[in-house]
């Protein structure tokens, strides 16, 4: 019953949404009609699963904001670009059929997504319970103490070798005065790497000293008041917020977000969505506008927002399209774009044929004199492998967030700050960069945030295994 309900309510209030933008659209002339027409199927479907996961009696929240992506950065700024045939980068000219292709691979990744979040049972919430509650139960003091260690180390890398007074300067400044004499591995490895490291040492500090009811009085304050004293000033140095891509800076934010509020109640689902609606067209293209020049610039004001529809902060569908022409000119890359993706740390001394990222790859092949241009998900996987990988993609994404959705809601009902709450909180706060890509010039940081947790996660079970001897639960997990 209380599925169907909200199926219901879902299902109008996409066609509310669905026929608003097909009014405000069709009100005026356009082009590419097919494309417009499957690019409102689209919002509909979007809209459907985006306020079904919002009213489901599991948390998705990392379902929402992988819609929320496609919804909002995508989609809707797709029916502005296409129907008025408007774009950002205006090297290039695509007819109808490029178009309406693109529009297509969106709405058959939505399809196949929401088939694969329908694989996905309801007994993973059950079992996540289980795995949260045993995780736990675990002693990590050691493990805590020597990765606060490194990134200790790590961060003052870039305090050392460019200042701390250079570090704390906008975006713009720093870009220009600091680093740019800086080549794209020293670029990883002096500045996005000691960003990530430092940044999950934080989280895992504060999350040793918020978990409740584990860690003695001694350790509590004793160990960890005393780390976090040292490393909350290096994180407000190296991440310091003036200075950071928005992608970054928001992801921190919703991190923290997720690692402290519970999204259990559709209420607060719903008003996340709110925020986000707003969010997307006003505090993100001003937060862009305040250090993204030399200094810092506080004369901000909010775009008319059908003019800031075809921005590049939105080029997402345009990219897409780019890929296809790229597609039809040069083939397939076969899987080499992903596979560089997920080999970032592979430098490309040793891997010569390594990728540059996609949205890179493709814009320089076509004459853009710009190419740090975003990759959706869609593109990655439609370059390496054309239809047949957007389906099998989307499917295994779809599945793969379901289960996160369950993960997310299992914390929720443990309440307190768990290692998967941090772990489920870190994915969700970079998934919409992951979904906007490009993959290969996100990864870097993004992977490394959190492949660090996952490894204090499986850690006592490694060391378990390395000793040979068998897991049991210490003392600080049981006081």
């Amino acid at each position: 019953m209380t599925f169907s309900r909200n199926l219901f309510i879902a299902v109008g209030v996409a066609a509310l949404v669905t026929a608003l933008f097909a009014a405000i659209i069709l009100s005026r002339p356009v082009h590419n009609q097919a494309a417009l027409f499957i690019l409102l199927v689209c919002v509909l479907v979007c809209t459907t699963m985006l306020m079904h996961s919002a009213l489901s009696r599991f948390a998705c929240v990392s379902t929402m904001l992988v819609l929320i992506y496609f919804l909002l950065f995508n989609i809707i700024p797709a029916l502005f670009q296409a129907g008025f045939d408007t774009y950002f980068w205006r090297l290039l000219t695509y007819d109808s059929a490029t178009t309406a292709e693109a529009a297509f691979l969106t709405l058959l990744f939505l399809l196949f997504f929401a088939a694969g979040q329908a694989l996905a049972p309801e007994r993973h919430h059950a079992k996540a319970l289980e795995t949260i509650a045993a995780s736990e139960r675990l002693g990590r003091t050691v493990y805590l103490v020597a990765f606060a260690g490194i990134a200790l180390f790590v961060g003052l890398i870039p305090v050392r070798m460019f200042g701390a007074a250079a570090l704390l300067q906008s975006r713009g400044t720093i870009s220009d005065a600091v680093f740019n004499n800086l080549d794209q591995t020293s670029m990883g490895l002096l500045v996005f790497l000691p960003r990530a490291i430092v940044f999950v040492g934080f989280v895992l500090i504060l999350y040793a000293l918020t978990r409740p009811g584990r860690s003695g009085g001694i350790i509590r304050y004793g160990v960890f008041v005393p780390i976090m004293i040292l490393l909350l000033p290096l994180q407000a140095i190296v991440n310091f917020p003036g200075a950071q891509s928005r992608f970054w800076l928001f992801g921190m934010m919703i991190t923290l977000g997720l690692m402290y509020v519970s999204f259990r109640s559709a209420g607060r689902r719903l008003f996340l969505l709110a925020v986000f609606v707003i969010g997307t067209f006003t505090i993100f293209p001003m937060s862009q506008q305040i250090n993204r020049q030399e200094g810092f610039n506080f004369d901000i004001q909010v775009p008319p927002i059908e003019e800031y529809m075809t921005h590049g902060d939105l080029d997402g569908f345009q990219t897409t399209m780019n890929t296809l022409v790229y597609v039809d000119r040069f083939g397939h890359t076969y899987g080499r774009q992903i596979l560089s993706a997920v080999l970032y740390f592979v430098p490309r001394s040793i891997w010569s044929g390594k990728s540059l990222a996609t949205g890179n790859m493709t814009s320089a092949a076509l004459g853009f004199k710009f190419n740090n241009l975003s990759s959706p998900i869609i593109s990655e996987l439609y370059i390496d492998g054309s239809f047949f990988a957007v389906i099998l993609g989307a499917m295994a994404l779809g599945y793969a967030y379901r289960r996160l959705d369950y993960l997310f809601t299992a914390v929720n009902d443990i309440g307190g700050v768990t290692l998967y709450r941090v772990l489920v909180a870190l994915i969700c706060g970079f998934t919409i960069i992951l979904m906007r890509g490009a993959l290969l010039g996100v990864m870097s940081p993004v992977a490394t945030s959190i492949g660090s947790v996952y490894l204090i996660i499986k850690a006592p079970h490694l060391a378990s295994m390395i000793l040979r001897n068998p897991l049991s639960a210490t003392a600080e997990s049981r006081s």
